[in-house]
């Protein structure tokens, strides 16, 4: 038998905030919409990116390469 050790890395190793909240910053921009509080932005942090972009009423597409999908 193999033992095996899974590890949660995001967040639980490593602190990724900074990165997080980068690629949020410059996804908000190339989208041309108003730029977020910082306090609004520390709220991705967290939950799945589609759900904070959600709640933000920020609407982004999603590409669908699965064929189950249609």
């Amino acid at each position: 038998m193999k033992k095996v050790a899974i590890f949660d890395v995001d967040g639980t190793l490593l602190d990724t905030t900074e990165g997080v909240l980068a690629s949020v910053k410059y996804t908000i921009d190339k989208m041309g919409f108003e730029p977020l509080s910082e306090d609004v932005l520390k709220t991705f942090i967290g939950p799945p990116i589609q759900d904070s972009f959600a709640k933000c009423r920020f609407v982004l597409f999603t590409v669908c390469v699965n064929p189950c999908c249609f």
